[in-house]
């Protein structure tokens, strides 16, 4: 089942409830006020006014973190001396 997020108008409480599609609530159990509910976005769409990275600039900052990485160790393991012992 679906899990969605009301409001109320009058005190304004918030309540997250888990129903089917074709269900809808309407009265505030937290101050017993009739058709007082307001369904909000789901958090999918909800703009919590948070600037939000997108995916593919997470994975192009990952990708560029690990090869500067990468680099660096290459370049640590060009300074060091190698010997076999055979």
């Amino acid at each position: 089942m679906p899990k969605y997020s009301y409001k109320c108008k009058k005190c304004e409480n918030i309540i997250n409830v888990f129903h089917s599609m074709s269900k809808a609530l309407t009265d505030c159990a937290a101050c017993n006020t009739n058709n007082s509910l307001v369904r909000l976005p789901s958090s999918f769409f909800y703009d919590s006014g948070e600037k939000q990275q997108k995916v593919g600039d997470l994975v192009e900052k990952a990708i560029k973190d690990f090869r500067t990485d990468l680099e660096e160790e290459k370049s640590r393991a060009r300074k060091e001396e190698w010997s076999t012992d055979d």
